[in-house]
């Protein structure tokens, strides 16, 4: 049930997300002369660790988690003849596993900033190094009693009433895209028209966690939460919709 929610609220925003971005992308134009605008939804792969907690969980009795996590995500991205600036948001679909009355979700957020150069002199293509960096939010759902803010290991032994633990991680990572323009409409710029074109966006890269604050409950830190790196593999595809913003005379 949850999951299915989950679906409908990112369908609806993916409807909402293009109007709003376009709308700044003629903001934008006002400010940056003759660049590129466009954006996308899509989705992302990436291996996360669970290890340690998963290690932790298994031996109070709760199943073990994946280390798989599928996301949507949504861009917006500013193009010169060489540079790309990103920025870009994903919700992960929830990673939830049960036994008996005893339950756990893992799922996180992303917020990212990313620069990439195109290596690349083709029209319809381009081939980007990038570098970017995220702020990752993970929440992790559990099962507890009343006495919610004393330990981990007491929210893992007392399962009834449900715990939302979240915390904050950093990360860096490195990547390399390919855009493909696979169709392209360009206008007369006498009359002030905008070209347009739908491109596929495919990523792959490997992302560095350079630390992570606390996990809080409540308003509370919870001791003793193993550690969930989002270091690791990951890799994307998006479809969008871009636009050249010609210059105001």
């Amino acid at each position: 049930m949850k999951n299915k929610l989950l679906l409908i609220t990112v369908l609806f925003l993916a409807a909402l997300l293009p109007q709003q971005l376009l709308a700044q992308g003629q903001v934008a134009s006002r400010l940056i002369r003759g660049s590129n605008f466009q954006i996308g939804v899509g989705y992302e792969y990436q291996r996360v660790d669970l290890e340690n907690l998963n290690r932790t969980i298994t031996s109070s009795g709760f199943p073990e988690l994946s280390e798989s996590i599928h996301s949507v995500s949504f861009l917006a991205q500013n193009i010169s003849d060489d540079w790309m600036l990103t920025l870009r948001t994903s919700y992960s679909l929830e990673n939830e596993e049960s036994f008996g009355s005893k339950e756990i979700a893992y799922r996180n957020q992303q917020f990212s900033l990313g620069l990439g150069y195109n290596v690349l002199s083709s029209d319809k293509a381009r081939l980007l190094p990038s570098a970017t960096a995220t702020l990752a939010r993970n929440i992790l759902l559990i099962q507890d009693k009343a006495n919610t803010s004393a330990s981990f290991q007491n929210l893992l032994q007392n399962p009834a009433q449900e715990a939302d633990l979240r915390n904050f991680a950093y990360l860096a990572d490195v990547g390399l895209a390919y855009h493909y323009q696979f169709y392209r409409r360009d206008r007369d710029n006498e009359t002030g028209k905008r070209s347009t074109w739908v491109p596929v966006i495919l990523k792959a890269g490997y992302k560095f966690q350079l630390g992570e604050s606390e996990f809080n409950f409540d308003g509370d830190d919870v001791a003793g939460v193993p550690e969930i790196s989002l270091g690791g593999f990951y890799a994307s595809v998006h479809i969008g919709l871009g636009t050249r913003l010609l210059p105001i005379k």
